[in-house]
């Protein structure tokens, strides 16, 4: 009875023995002293690939920003791509699992998640990892390098940031414009429009009538209507948008930038939801123009929407550049004057 004893926990031992050689494995490296899973500048960077539970996520530099491939056509977020990159150049690995081989039992075979990098030329070879199961304390995941048949152990930091799905990927700027290239700014409401244009080096009315615009004015309007980010990503390829109100919109703002034909801007529909009685913001379905997705944003009121031609106007009562005026003449029921700036710039009374 004994000897059966014995028996048992010796195949206990090696039991334990096997689990802790394959899933905790043994460190090659020194302690304290980690290897980085890349050597790659992030800036280097061209393209990535995201694949897991059958969905692909594809994001690639355009200009001094980066836009969604797949399964969108959308501008992405540069300051996540941004994250992501720096966490890519800073990743370490934490451990080699010794004469491990990726397979079923590491999440590997096949993989919970993909995540393929292209550096330098767009067609440069791809590097990237193939991402499996957690380990038994949380901490890391099993993990492996393309074209490597080594399975290591990463930060699990690293791969949730690879499980946040498309809408975390998605810039959240309604319209991202250069400013100093807008030509005209547009506000189609149900019962009016308001137009203004950039002429001579400022702003003027054009529509519903001929005035100076303000150009302080004209940028507080801007930002009313830019600065609020994108609140939520409602729903892609719409193509009835009467649940939203957007199908007759009680607000279109458009921006017209130098050089691009089409305008950029959005629609402004119904509220998505009731405000709470201590709510301070307001949500209200909008469509960006030329698409046919659905996302919602929040404005402190209502309000701030509704632009009137005087939110257009310039607050000064004379408004220009003053340094070209070289005479002035007041006139009143009691007389009048007149000042003329001489040579020295300086001002001196000719009449009376």
């Amino acid at each position: 009875m004994r000897f059966k004893s014995t028996l048992v926990l010796l195949a206990l031992v090696l039991v334990l023995g096997g689990y802790a050689y394959l899933f905790e494995g043994k460190p090659r490296s020194k302690p304290g002293v980690l290897e980085k899973a890349f050597t790659v500048a992030a800036p280097a960077v061209q393209r990535l690939q995201i694949q897991q539970e059958g969905k692909r996520i594809a994001l690639q530099r355009e200009g001094s920003g980066w836009k969604m491939t797949e399964p969108l056509q959308v501008r992405a977020s540069a300051a996540v791509l941004d994250e992501l990159l720096k966490a890519l150049g800073d990743l370490e690995v934490q451990q080699r699992i010794e004469g491990a081989r990726p397979g079923p039992g590491f999440g590997l075979s096949p993989p919970v998640a993909t995540f393929t990098f292209w550096a330098g030329q767009a067609k440069g070879e791809a590097q990237g990892l193939v991402l499996g199961n957690e380990t038994p304390d949380g901490k890391t995941v099993y993990a492996g390098r393309l074209g490597s048949n080594e399975v290591i152990l990463l930060p699990r930091e690293f791969a949730d940031r690879l499980r946040k799905g498309v809408n975390a990927f998605r810039d959240r700027a309604l319209v991202s414009i250069d400013r100093a290239r807008t030509e005209r700014l547009s506000l189609t409401y149900q019962d009016r429009k308001l137009t203004v244009v950039r002429r001579d080096g400022g702003w003027r009315v054009e529509e519903p009538c001929r005035a100076l615009a303000g150009q302080g004015e004209v940028e507080a309007v801007m930002d009313s209507l830019l600065n609020n980010p994108v609140e939520e990503f409602v729903a892609d390829g719409v193509t009835d948008f009467a649940a939203y109100g957007l199908d007759h919109p009680r607000m279109e703002f458009a921006l017209w930038e130098r050089g691009r034909g089409e305008p950029l801007g959005y629609a402004v529909g119904n509220k998505s939801k009731d405000k709470a009685p201590f709510e301070r913001y307001e949500t209200f379905y909008v469509r960006p123009l030329g698409t046919a997705s659905v996302m919602t944003l929040k404005v402190a009121r209502a309000d701030d929407f509704v632009k009137e031609i005087r939110h257009l106007r310039p607050r000064r009562l004379l408004a220009g550049a003053w340094e070209g005026v070289t005479r002035v003449g007041v006139e009143g029921p009691g007389g009048g004057f007149t000042d003329e700036r001489g040579p020295s710039n300086r001002w001196e009374a000719t009449a009376p």
